[in-house]
């Protein structure tokens, strides 16, 4: 399933960024906060709408999201920088309430990923909010 997410998520994030269809682009990411402002919840609902097959509506705005490019954790601002023309897979995580509690964070973003184990990214989040 997580792998079918990841996938289905590549083919959509490079068609909705390449198109312009989610929205405007260059309103997103203007600042470092990890908290998505509404442009930013707009293109993640449009996107996570169309890659799932849940029933209930996902609600990005004001989320907390841990952008990562490769294995590195980046900023809001530096990834929509690394998302525009990028064309490498990538793949979002929802976190559960134990995994908010423990990291901080509401969702986890990817960008320029082969494969990763499902919990390598909470551990991250979750040493780092340890020290």
């Amino acid at each position: 399933m997580l792998i079918r997410t990841v996938i289905v998520f590549h083919f959509l994030f490079t068609a909705l960024i390449s198109n312009g269809q989610a929205t405007d682009q260059d309103s997103c990411g203007n600042n470092e906060s990890p908290f998505l402002n509404k442009c930013e919840a707009v293109f993640f609902d449009s996107l996570f709408a169309t890659m799932t097959s849940r029933k209930e509506k996902t609600d990005f705005l004001n989320k907390k999201v841990a952008f990562f490019y490769d294995y590195s954790q980046v900023s809001k601002e530096q990834f929509f920088i690394l998302i525009k023309g990028f064309r490498g897979p990538k793949g979002v995580d929802i976190l559960n309430d134990k995994q908010k509690d423990e990291t901080g964070y509401d969702a986890i973003v990817m960008v320029n990923l082969k494969s990763y184990q499902k919990d390598y990214f909470v551990n991250k989040l979750k040493s780092k909010s340890s020290h």
